[in-house]
Order: C-alpha cells, then structure tokens, then sequence
C-alpha cells in the first residue's frame, strides 16, 4: 500500500513536583484522544515506588529540577531499567548543556513547559507513533486515502500536495504493509482514472487501520514545491531556522565542532526526521555547499543519527 503524505490508550506518567502544572498536564493530556495519564508523581523516588512490572507507562513527561530525586537522575534510572519507556524532558530552562545532559542520559525530546497544548500532542505522537501508526485525522479530514498504487501516490505528492499552503507546499510518497485481509473490509474507489485507485478508511477506523499496519512506514520520496519552508524546531541552535538554512547551520557547525552538531540531531531529530529528503535533492551550492560537500555532509549527519540510537530510520 501506498500513502502521500492502536485501539489501546496510549499511557503516559507525568513527573513535576509542581503540583498545579501537574495536574493541569494531566487534564490536557486526558483530553487527548488515544492518550491517558497512567499516573502522577512529585519526583524520580515517587516514580520509582509507582513503576512495577504491571504499571509500566508508554510515556514519560519527565521535569529536570525536583527535590530528591531530580530529572538527570531519573532519567539515567529509567533507561537502565525500563528502556522501553519514552521519557520526554519538560522544564523551563533553555540552558544548552541542560538539554545535552538530558539527552545523553536517555530522554527521547526536550520541550519547554510554555509550549501550546497542540505542540505538546504531536510531541507525544511523533515519540508514540515511531513510523508505526498514521496520526488521527483532523476535524476536516473525516477520510483517509491510502491508494494502492505508487505512481499515482506519486501524482498526489508532486502535482498536488506541493502546490498546497496546508500541506507546507511539499508532498511525501509513504510505503506499509497491512495484514492481508483488511482492506477486505473496504471497497477500492477509482477516481477518474483506472490508475487512481484508493481505499475510502473512515476517520474512526484509523485505530484498527494502525492495529492492521505490519512492519514500519516508510518514507519513500519527498516533492517539495518553491514556497516549501520545511518543519521549523523551535530550541537550540535550529531554533526558527528553515529547512535551507538548517542544513547550511549544521554543516558550518560541522567544521568546528561534530559534538555540537550530534547533540543538534538528537535535541532535533523530527525536524531532521522531515527535512531529510529536501536535503538529499536540494542544490546548496548559492550558499558555497558543492554537491559533493552535501552528499559528504549527509553522511556524517547520518553517522550521528545513528550514534544517537534513534529508533526511526532516516529515509
């Protein structure tokens, strides 16, 4: 199956030791469909005591400055002895080597505690789902439309989706699997083409759609239009940087100093992540990055992303 651009609650415990953050974190995240709060906790000791084999939650908002116990320490504890847990780190310090440190010991993200609610779900998305499940449709989106075929998956992503401002002007041609007798319980349309062919998945079937899923998605191929500005990070050295202009950091960064720009890849990995395929067929060289500086330049950003140990595999 072809794509351009599970039924169990995803469970998430959440650790500050401000009390009214706390339980506000809670009630948003709550209100998040296919996400619960597993439990709360004051500091790394109370996680502890609550963490059994039988309460293990998918997620961890995880607050650096806590009494007792704080977040380098909890952090450090959880990936040893649960690594299947995603901690994401929440504090309100913008401080670099804080950032590093929390990454190095394990967390999988860093954000800040202003961010919007909305920022906040596709955090928790981007680190649940792993390429593993398509994200829930929005309001406006009551279908989804996978199409059985790559060159019309490839007609949507390049003639349309980069010409469009909802879609950041670019389009992405995503490969899966699913077991095989699912889609049995859709009929395929075609649409105005015998080559155009696509399943109409209704928005509440996409749970059961994901369950179906085997194996990982896969990007395959990006298509970028003139007005593409990529996904923008919002912390550290990328922060407020558009897709061009973060490969132009990241390879000025690479000539004094490789640490800086591993610790950029692990601090930044979705946008990373999403702008990938721009870089692998952007033409740099306006900006004195010759062909041969970029592909070299890939590799080495590839190299740190795997010293990283992320999970996704770059495309």
């Amino acid at each position: 199956m072809f794509m351009a651009a599970s039924l169990k609650k995803i469970q998430v415990g959440i650790v500050d030791d401000h009390s009214l953050l706390r339980k506000a974190l809670a009630k948003l995240i709550d209100s998040f469909e296919n996400y619960s709060v597993l439990f709360e906790g004051d500091n790394g000791k109370d996680i502890k005591a609550k963490i059994t084999q039988h309460i293990v939650p998918d997620i961890i908002l995880l607050d650096v400055n806590m009494p007792d116990m704080d977040g380098y320490e909890t952090v450090r504890w959880l990936h040893k002895n649960y690594p299947q847990i995603k901690v994401l780190a929440l504090s309100m310090s913008s401080d670099e080597n804080t950032i590093i440190r929390m990454l190095r010991l394990g967390a999988k993200g860093y954000i800040m505690k202003n961010i919007e609610p909305e920022e906040l779900k596709q955090h928790l998305q981007f680190l649940d789902n792993g390429m593993r499940g398509f994200p829930p449709r929005l309001p406006q989106q009551p279908i989804f439309y996978p199409v059985a075929n790559i060159a019309y998956a490839r007609q949507i992503a390049r003639d349309w989706n980069t010409r469009d401002e909802k879609s950041g002007f670019s389009g992405f041609v995503t490969t899966f699997q699913l077991e095989p007798t699912y889609l049995s319980k859709f009929d395929p349309h075609i649409v105005g083409s015998s080559m155009h062919v696509e399943y109409w998945v209704p928005a509440e079937d996409l749970n059961s759609f994901n369950e179906a899923l085997r194996g990982l998605i896969r990007l395959q191929e990006g298509f970028f239009g003139a007005a593409f500005i990529g996904y923008v990070p919002d912390a550290f050295g990328l922060k407020g940087k558009n897709a061009t202009d973060q490969f132009v950091t990241l390879s000025e960064t690479w000539e004094y100093s490789t640490f800086d720009v591993s610790c950029e890849i692990s601090t930044n990995r979705k946008a990373v992540f999403l702008n990938w395929l721009f870089w692998a067929q952007n033409d740099f060289s306006d900006f004195g990055i010759s062909e041969e500086q970029r592909r070299s330049m890939l590799g080495n950003l590839k190299q740190c992303w795997d010293f990283n140990h992320i999970e996704i595999p770059l495309p």
